[in-house]
């Protein structure tokens, strides 16, 4: 079967950090609800996304966004952040502001 490669999963998935695949899953799960709030607010479509360890940037394609669709995207963005926080809590007192407005 080629190159094919069969790995410990015991092993792999102690390779795996919890609190950085955590930050990984929260910065994806963001960028869904901020490339559809920008898409529905606009037609704005994500050209590209770059999760970083600090934060993650979404391009759009757009060559400007006024600043009443960007403070209605935080806002609502955020509000919906907070509703998903208090259903699937991971850790207390985490992530008190999700999306900050001076990156939008």
């Amino acid at each position: 079967m080629g190159n094919l490669q069969i790995i410990d999963t015991q092993k792999a998935a102690n390779l795996v950090e919890p609190d950085r695949h955590l930050d990984f899953m929260q910065q994806h799960t963001g960028q869904h609800i901020i490339s559809a709030a920008f898409y529905h607010i606009g037609r704005y479509s994500t050209i590209s996304v770059h999760q970083g360890t600090e934060y993650t940037t979404i391009e759009f394609q757009a060559s400007h966004i006024p600043g009443y669709e960007k403070s209605f995207v935080n806002k609502n963005a955020n509000a919906h952040m907070s509703s998903l926080k208090r259903r699937y809590p991971h850790k207390p007192g985490e992530c008190s502001q999700f999306i900050s407005e001076a990156r939008i």
